[in-house]
């Protein structure tokens, strides 16, 4: 859910307004036949470096838990920080694909030591199919 607050303005009617929404918003659902898991929820605000430094909101209650609000998120796998930079996204897919490319050499390496094995022949041929 996206919505426009201003927190640095009245932390106690932004908090509030925030809560009639998600409220609304579990009320749909209900009706919906779906369920909102309040345990998932997260806050986030979203603005300059400057603005976010006004704000004095780190926790707020929202149904039934108490929500921290938070510098990062991940929607749709891609990671957003509160300046909407894709920083912390490039980093942690830099991070992934590294990591890849480690698993992708352990077994590439795997399957040139089955070459010596005569019984392994097929597997390595599937192997390289695969990696293709």
């Amino acid at each position: 859910m996206l919505t426009s607050l201003m927190p640095a303005n009245d932390t106690a009617a932004t908090v509030a307004r925030l809560s009639a929404r998600v409220a609304d918003m579990n009320d749909w659902m209900k009706a919906s036949h779906l369920q909102l898991n309040p345990s998932t929820i997260e806050v986030m605000w979203l603005d300059t470096s400057q603005q976010l430094d006004k704000v004095t909101i780190g926790n707020m209650p929202l149904l039934s838990t108490v929500v921290t609000v938070v510098d990062s998120a991940c929607n749709f796998g891609v990671i957003m920080d509160s300046q909407l930079s894709l920083d912390t996204h490039v980093v942690a897919l830099c991070h992934s694909s590294y990591y890849q490319l480690r698993e992708l050499h352990r077994v590439l390496s795997l399957s040139l030591a089955f070459v010596r094995c005569p019984c392994s022949l097929l597997t390595l041929r599937h192997l390289n199919l695969f990696f293709l």
